[in-house]
C-alpha cells in the first residue's frame, strides 16, 4: 500500500544512513551515547524521563504523535500526515 502523502524528511534521501533511522514501534533505535547527559544538562531531563522518552515515546509513536501500531497508523495515514510519515519511514 502506497501512502497518500509523501513525507518531507531529510533522511529519506540518505540511503547510507538507513541503519540510523530504523524505526521500532515505541522505541528509539540508534542513539548517540552522550544524548542522556546532554538532555540532562540542557533540558534538565531526569533519568526516568529519558527512559520513558526512548522506550515509550519514540519510534513510530514519536513520529506520529498518536500510535506505535502500524495498523492504527495505516488506518489514519490518508487523514493524518504524521501517521503517513511514520508509515513511510517504517517501510523505507
Amino acid at each position: 500500500m502506497k501512502p497518500s502523502v509523501k513525507p518531507n524528511h531529510p533522511m529519506t534521501d540518505r540511503p547510507d544512513r538507513v541503519h540510523s533511522i530504523l524505526l521500532l514501534e515505541p522505541r528509539s533505535g540508534d542513539l548517540d551515547p552522550s544524548l542522556a547527559s546532554y538532555l540532562s544538562e540542557t533540558e534538565r531531563m531526569t533519568t526516568e524521563q529519558f527512559f520513558q522518552m526512548v522506550n515509550h515515546r519514540s519510534g513510530l509513536f514519536g513520529v506520529s504523535e498518536a500510535s506505535s501500531g502500524m495498523g492504527d497508523l495505516m488506518g489514519h495515514e490518508a487523514q493524518d500526515i504524521r501517521a503517513a510519515e511514520a508509515v513511510v519511514l517504517f517501510c523505507f
